[in-house]
């Protein structure tokens, strides 16, 4: 099934494969976060052996159940981001195809991709800063209990400084949308216009789990280096009052991670996060093409 539909589907379809999707992986985040975020020492003091080493001990200090704190503004994240990306990419898909013969092809599906990384990298960047800097308050000073209590503390010193820290880290977020929506989509909807020879039936589960769980590692193992620079930015303290230290910025963070594991430092914990992204990637896609083959139940 291609990606033409209207408005109300596409945002249908990119809210309710956003919301299944985050709820499968999420835990996988919550151990992708704390693996990153050691990276440079910024924001925490405690080390993780690997996932499993990770798994562990967030279970027994702090119980299973938090490897879903940080999940509510993840969750937001989903609903809007996900429509806002299939929405984008549908709608420059559309306006590519108009000026290409015969529909643009490949380009047409990763300029489309890229496009819509661009637009939605303006909705994850906060959401992004929000889920990681709960997911890690359990190591670090447990003042955090909820979303709206980091939202508080920050407006607490004004607009423009809540609007300046909810954009930390924007510009390495942008990148890694841009990149990692024009593989992501693009290529699975290059993949899927060539396998798929009934059109009106589209794919099969199968091909769809397979298709967008290749594209989405390929992407992501792309991307990991962005991602994770961007988590060790967006994990510092930004509301320690003890600390004079401005936030480490990003060519800080890459010297950093340089100095301490070399090249393969950008790629610790990156086993892990591939079979994440491999996870969500697919469910999103499976859960997408599903609504749309059955919007009947939803009219």
């Amino acid at each position: 099934m291609s990606f033409h539909g209207t408005l109300h589907e596409e945002i249908g379809a990119g809210m309710f494969s956003g919301a299944f999707s985050t709820l499968c992986g999420f835990p996988l985040d919550t151990i992708k976060t704390r693996l990153q975020s050691q990276q440079s020492g910024v924001a925490t003091s405690v080390q993780y052996k690997g996932a499993l080493d990770c798994v562990y001990k967030v279970g027994r200090t702090d119980g299973p159940l938090s490897l879903f704190k940080g999940v509510t503004p993840k969750l937001g994240e989903s609903l809007i981001m996900n429509s806002f990306m299939f929405v984008a990419y549908e709608y420059c898909k559309q306006q590519i195809g108009r000026n290409e013969s015969g529909g643009g092809g490949p380009y047409q599906f990763v300029s489309a991709g890229a496009f819509s990384g661009l637009v939605t990298s303006f909705v994850s960047t906060p959401f992004d800063l929000v889920k990681i800097q709960l997911q890690l308050d359990n190591v670090r000073s447990r003042t955090l209990p909820t979303s709206a209590a980091l939202l508080r503390q920050l407006s607490k010193r004004g607009g423009p400084f809540l609007l300046s820290r909810l954009y930390t880290g924007h510009t390495l977020n942008m990148g890694r949308e841009v990149f990692f929506t024009s593989i992501y989509l693009g290529l699975y909807d290059s993949l899927k216009s060539g396998m798929v020879e009934d059109k009106a039936r589209g794919a099969s589960i199968p091909l769809t789990v397979a298709a967008s769980a290749s594209t989405g590692a390929l992407a992501w193992l792309v991307c990991y280096p962005f991602d994770l620079v961007k988590t060790v930015i967006q994990g510092q303290e930004l509301l320690n009052p003890r600390s004079k230290r401005p936030l480490v910025n990003t060519v800080e963070a890459i010297r950093t991670i340089w100095h301490v594991d070399g090249a393969r430092g950008f790629y610790k914990g990156a086993l892990t996060s591939t079979f994440r992204a491999m996870l969500v990637t697919s469910s999103r896609m499976v859960a997408y093409e599903w609504y749309k083959n059955n919007l009947s139940m939803f009219s």
